[in-house]
């Protein structure tokens, strides 16, 4: 073979080797580049240990023939398609799915604060989302607890707290520690509403009694009051938010008992002109809302209300009727007023109109309370004859009578007895 012939091979071999080098100087740059992206994931050390070249001893790296070469570009060739891969050169639908998700499965976060992508558990995500749920205030939340479970406790409580036991309880032991209030906000070692349901009750320190225009028809009024709803007023009021944390009480003891604070007429006449608000009940018996307690014979029952609650006697916003149609005889006009004691609605105690004349004596009374949803004798247990707010005609105001079904009588009726609601919170 001639010397020409010898350095045509030699080129020869030696373009090929700079063909390969060229090869590999370009998978290196794109080795090294890559790399770097994955000694900052922090994957370098995984591919060294799978794809590094061992040298033999006493060899030098660069004494490597061309076939070694050749060699080495391959494996180099496999660790820079390796570290495209893990770099995230595949496109996000080339990527196999995993529908069996475990705890100790893995994603990547970018966290923002070392500017650096970092790996973390799905255990960890599902942690601090429940921590998010935990704590997390929503303030759209309309209930007095605004994280999201925070919230889901509060409403699934006061549902199941809204169905009554299957026998009332006594709570006056709640009421004269103290620990009623505390119940009724979930405070002071108490969860919300702990055992407190509607229908239970407790005894005053005295009765309540309406004063009555005729002494003969005087009575003595319950000494016993009932949890009629918990909450069942949430939001009431056109100028007043009435926080959902309340009880809504009634005269009775359970489904039983007295139900009543004595007996009255609505007005001195047979008349419902000037509807409910000028009523002699509402003005006169119930009287004006109270900021001081009486427990004189004269005193109105607001009056004998905040002597036994005092601050706890919660005032409320309520739509009651302030006129009628002279010839209809139906209620034709409304208005807000304070209130403490108010007669309640047909809509409040059977759950819909029925002697009602019009859609302004309910107002803002539209939601039967949960006592009365559940118990019939709760209604009337033929202890009483008792009005009710809603005008019935032009003489006539909507009544509940003893023997059980929905009636009306004439306003000057003194013998019907009174049976208001009232609210008191924590």
């Amino acid at each position: 073979m001639s010397d020409e012939n010898i350095i045509d091979v030699d080129q020869n071999e030696t373009d090929t080797c700079e063909e390969i080098t060229d090869t590999n100087t370009i998978s290196g740059e794109d080795k090294s580049e890559n790399i770097s992206t994955n000694e900052a994931a922090g994957t370098t050390e995984d591919i060294d240990a799978d794809y590094s070249i061992d040298e033999e001893p006493g060899e030098s790296s660069e004494n490597t023939s061309c076939s070694e070469a050749n060699e080495a570009t391959t494996v180099s060739g496999a660790t820079a398609s390796q570290v495209a891969e893990t770099a995230g050169s595949k496109r996000w639908n080339e990527y196999t799915s995993s529908t069996d998700l475990d705890d100790t499965d893995e994603l990547m976060i970018l966290d923002t604060s070392a500017k650096a992508n970092k790996r973390t558990l799905l255990s960890k995500l599902a942690d601090y989302v429940l921590g998010k749920l935990a704590d997390k205030v929503f303030a759209k939340l309309e209930t007095q607890n605004q994280t999201v479970i925070g919230a889901l406790n509060e409403l699934n409580s006061k549902a199941s707290h809204n169905i009554p036991r299957l026998v009332p309880k006594d709570i006056t032991s709640y009421y004269n520690d103290g620990s009623l209030w505390k119940r009724l906000n979930g405070t002071g070692g108490y969860t919300l509403y702990q055992d407190i349901y509607v229908g239970d009750y407790f005894k005053m320190s005295r009765p309540i009694s309406a004063k009555t225009q005729n002494s003969d028809y005087q009575l003595t009024g319950s000494q016993y009051v009932t949890i009629a709803s918990i909450g069942g007023l949430a939001h009431n009021g056109d100028n007043l938010d009435l926080t959902p944390n309340h009880l809504v009480m009634v005269p009775g003891q359970g489904f039983g008992g007295t139900q009543h604070f004595g007996r009255s007429r609505m007005n001195p006449s047979n008349t419902t002109v000037g509807g409910y608000k000028g009523s002699e009940m509402n003005t006169t018996v119930l009287g004006a809302v109270a900021t001081a307690g009486s427990t004189t014979a004269d005193a109105t029952i607001n009056q004998q209300l905040y002597a036994e609650f005092g601050a706890h006697l919660k005032k409320t916003r309520e739509l009651v009727t302030n006129k009628i149609n002279a010839n209809g005889g139906s209620s034709n006009g409304w208005e807000w007023v304070d209130a403490q004691a108010i007669l309640m609605s047909e809509v409040e105690l059977y759950g819909s109109t029925v002697w009602s004349s019009s859609g302004f004596d309910t107002g803002n009374a539209n939601h039967q309370f949960e006592l009365f949803a559940n118990s019939k004798s709760a209604i009337n247990n033929r202890s009483a004859w008792y009005w009710m707010k809603d005008v019935a005609s032009a003489s006539e105001f909507c009544d509940c009578n003893n023997n059980g079904r929905a009636d009306c009588d004439v306003a000057s009726g003194v013998g019907r007895y009174v049976r208001p609601r009232f609210v008191i919170v924590a």
